[in-house]
């Protein structure tokens, strides 16, 4: 070959093999961005099904979620109850509970209503209706033989006349027996 402008030149065979190769690799690369475009084109489909698919779901549990909600206020409501009803329980089962006075209080009276009821750490005063002064008198027998009251004694008997019926207004007062 003959150097032209002190370049030179290369062999037919040389210029040949080197378009195949031009060739063959500007194939290849082709091919391989035709390949990785359709894997990217398969996987873009794939994202935008799964769009739609969540989309669907998230309809469909829309109500889901808000039962989820509405369930766990429902717990946080009832776990604050259970609190309650133990903070109840405890200060009901006290041996010393004005509750378990009142209980009392209440079974002795029997027919007879309870107008007030008065009860400090130590001192008791109860205003009832009664018929006869006889029932203020079991009352306080009643309310002496539970061990729980002492020094019980009828302060006042009122008598009124209300309508056509005569009642007697009974106030007892007495001190709560700490030592049971």
């Amino acid at each position: 070959m003959k150097k032209i402008n002190f370049i030179k030149t290369i062999e037919p065979q040389q210029q040949h093999n080197l378009r195949v190769w031009f060739t063959i690799s500007f194939i290849a690369c082709i091919a391989c961005i035709v390949c990785l475009l359709g894997i990217s084109s398969l996987q873009w489909m794939l994202l935008q099904s799964i769009k739609q698919e969540k989309t669907t779901i998230m309809n469909k549990l829309s109500p889901l979620q808000t039962y989820l909600v509405k369930n766990k206020t429902l717990l946080d409501e009832e776990q604050l109850i259970r609190e309650q009803l133990k903070h109840i329980e405890r200060y009901t089962k006290q041996p010393k509970s004005p509750l378990d006075n009142l209980v009392c209080i209440n079974q002795a009276c029997g027919t007879s209503p309870i107008q007030t009821v008065e009860i400090n750490k130590q001192q008791l005063t109860i205003t009832l209706v009664c018929t006869h002064a006889h029932d203020a008198l079991s009352m306080i027998e009643k309310l002496s033989s539970t061990k729980k009251f002492k020094n019980l004694a009828l302060v006042d008997l009122h008598t009124t006349q209300q309508q056509t019926q005569k009642q007697t207004l009974c106030t007892i007062k007495g001190t709560i027996n700490l030592v049971t």
